[in-house]
């Protein structure tokens, strides 16, 4: 399967032709659509990467929700400052205790 970044664009395309909305899900709350897609984004890894995909939706008009971990590789938050000021929601995407919780014995 092609998981590239123009690949992704033509997805995202298509979709839109077909008549589907994007709505975040504080628009989806507010007021539903009929044909909605919801789009969720996990950042554990390559915040660089969720940046370039932010830009490839900002482009195509479409809104999505970024969920951000406290980890190295996701918490950047100059990253996180420029998807949200391409109009996408920020998320916490948070660690339980007892997944981190190595990294908290004594």
């Amino acid at each position: 399967m092609d998981f590239t970044h123009k690949r992704y664009s033509h997805l995202f395309k298509k979709l839109v032709t077909e008549g589907y909305s994007f709505q975040t899900f504080e628009q989806y709350l507010k007021k539903p659509l009929e044909k909605v897609i919801i789009l969720r984004h996990d950042v554990d890894q390559l915040a660089h990467n969720s940046l370039v995909t932010a830009r490839i939706e900002n482009a195509l008009g479409i809104k999505g929700i970024y969920y951000f971990r406290i980890v190295k590789e996701s918490n950047k938050p100059e990253i996180i400052r420029k998807i949200a000021d391409l109009g996408h929601e920020i998320g916490y995407h948070y660690e339980t205790m007892d997944t981190r919780s190595s990294e908290f014995r004594v």
